[in-house]
């Protein structure tokens, strides 16, 4: 008798790919997203610079420097206003592909239940096949 073949190892294999896709697509937010993080903790250290590095006491006050320094923390507190929100959005895109690669996952699985049960369903028949084999070579065997 044949080997076993799928008969839907196309679709399987199909599904492996888009769900090889979307785990890439998963892993570029998700590095996008670190990034993010990374840019924003530098914008939030170099605020804290700059908020600490105003005039101490017994030092010279310079109303221009101050001016500046309080443009610049003004400054910072926009970008890191702006990055917060650059990554909202970019939580919501590792969320909604989270959710495409357990789509894939289900859709994969399905695939993989389907073969196991065709595999099953095939050796059932092969043993049934096998049996009938045997009973014929005994019958003739022993049956005169």
């Amino acid at each position: 008798m044949k080997r076993f073949k799928f008969r839907l190892a196309a679709v399987r294999d199909q599904r492996q790919v888009v769900l090889d896709q979307k785990l890439a697509r998963k892993a570029e937010a998700l590095a996008e997203l670190e990034q993010a993080l990374a840019e924003r903790a530098q914008l939030e250290r170099l605020y804290l610079q700059t908020l600490q590095g105003g005039p101490k006491v017994g030092e010279r006050f310079d109303a221009q420097v101050e001016t500046w320094r309080q443009l610049q923390l003004f400054s910072l507190r926009e970008e890191i206003m702006l990055k917060d929100r650059e990554l909202l959005k970019l939580q919501e895109r590792l969320e909604r592909a989270q959710q495409e690669v357990t789509e894939a996952h289900r859709d994969l699985k399905a695939m993989e239940v389907l073969e196991r049960k065709d595999r099953e369903a095939w050796q059932h028949e092969y043993k049934v096949h096998e049996q009938k084999e045997t009973d014929e070579v005994n019958t003739t065997r022993f049956g005169r």
